[in-house]
């Protein structure tokens, strides 16, 4: 997951960050974050 913020503060599309990090689904991803940080990928995102 910290792979997953520093793309994310690189500016690349959820979708990407997750296919990066070895996510088939965005699904996938979004509960893996949501499970180790407490918020969605799209909330950590808006935040940066």
């Amino acid at each position: 997951m910290i792979r997953a913020r520093d793309l994310m503060r690189e500016g690349l599309s959820l979708t990407l960050v997750a296919q990066q990090c070895g996510f088939s689904e965005y699904s996938g991803f979004y509960k893996a974050f949501k499970n180790e940080y407490g918020i969605s990928p799209r909330e950590y995102a808006a935040r940066q």
